[in-house]
């Protein structure tokens, strides 16, 4: 990839900061770059729309457009991109995790349409701008946005739990949702920890933060 062409690192480059010519790094590793390029050819970037995603397997997604500050018509950077990083983590833990996943659906940002989801099986709408009507089985659904714009917010006194804090959050909502079918799995977005876990919770598929052999030390980075 040419950076460049990239917005983020060529605004930055713009103001000062780099070097971004290869010529001008100093590249070491256990490849030569013409070796990883090699390796790479044919890679593609950026991520898949949720729906497509999660087609052929027993999670159903659907997606609707953030707010309109966000000017787009889907959220490519929040709680969609970060459920598809967090069922991959499970996915690597446990290869047989698409097959022992119960049936589910995920719904995102101010989706308008139907949501066909069978009487047994859970809804998540997950993510602060989730936003929807309508009737779920013979139930009256209604979930209203609770979206602020960033600028709301002090990124100096944010607060924020470690794994098993939210662990023990999202086992509790989903504990107290136990006989109901609609679950609001809120956050802006909803950290890719927090989406496995409700994966784990509602797929019964294995937890990988309970997995001894790493939980000490993945809790440490945390």
């Amino acid at each position: 990839m040419n950076p460049a062409e990239v917005e983020h690192i060529r605004l930055v480059h713009e103001r000062g900061y780099g070097p971004i010519d290869l010529s001008e790094i100093e590249v070491t590793g256990d490849l030569t770059v013409d070796e990883a390029r090699r390796r790479n050819e044919g890679f593609r970037t950026g991520l898949i729309r949720v729906e497509k995603y999660f087609e052929g397997t027993k999670i159903r997604a659907y997606a609707g457009p953030p707010p309109e500050a966000e000017h787009t018509d889907y959220c490519w950077g929040g709680c969609p991109g970060a459920i598809e990083e967090a069922i991959e983590i499970l996915r690597q833990y446990d290869d047989k995790t698409d097959e022992r996943m119960k049936p589910m659906t995920v719904v995102f940002g101010a989706y308008k349409g139907p949501i066909d989801a069978a009487p047994d099986e859970k809804v998540v709408f997950i993510g602060d701008c989730a936003n929807w009507k309508g009737k779920i089985g013979n139930e009256f659904v209604e979930i209203k946005s609770l979206y602020k714009e960033c600028h709301h917010l002090d990124p100096h006194t944010a607060q924020h739990s470690d794994i098993f804090g939210k662990m023990f959050t999202v086992f509790m909502k989903l504990f107290k949702a136990r006989k109901i079918q609609v679950i609001w799995a809120q956050g802006c977005p909803v950290s890719v920890a927090e989406q496995a876990l409700y994966l784990v919770g509602v797929g019964k598929v294995k937890n990988p933060y309970f997995d001894f052999r790493s939980s000490s030390r993945f809790q440490f980075a945390y």
